[in-house]
């Protein structure tokens, strides 16, 4: 009986056995399945933090160079509104120089008209003249 009995407990210690090692070949894999996502884990964070770090040196580029544009507008602005006050006085001066243009062109016409007026005022002072000298030698 007592053989049966320990021939029982080997074979209760054998389906333990194989129990145990089942059980141990299901924590090594589980193991090894966890170590893989662990070690994909990791390299999705690091993946992240280089596509962190990336991201904000490009954030801090960006920065600058809107610094720099919004500067350049202000310069640009500022060199558009000269420009503008440039323009408008010569415009402005065009318009005076039209207006002396019309006045000078206007005393042309009335110098041109007292010209003629001269002019034929002194030819008829020289018809009259010879008119009289004529009339002395006679």
């Amino acid at each position: 009986m007592q053989i049966s009995l320990y021939e029982s407990k080997v074979k209760k210690l054998q389906a333990e056995q194989v129990n145990i090692q089942v059980e141990n070949s299901t924590l090594q894999s589980q193991s090894t399945s966890l170590l893989s996502q662990i070690n994909q884990l990791q390299q999705a964070q690091s993946n992240l933090e280089t596509s962190k770090r990336k991201a904000e040196e490009a954030e801090k580029r960006w920065g600058q160079e809107r610094t720099d544009l919004l500067r350049d507008q202000s310069v640009l602005q500022k060199l558009h509104d000269n420009l503008q006050q440039d323009y408008d006085g010569v415009i402005k001066e065009k318009e005076s120089q039209k207006e002396v243009e019309r006045r000078l062109r206007s005393d042309l016409r009335k110098l041109q008209s007292m010209s003629m007026s001269f002019s034929e005022d002194q030819d008829n002072l020289l018809r009259a003249k010879e008119a009289i000298d004529a009339e002395r030698e006679r």
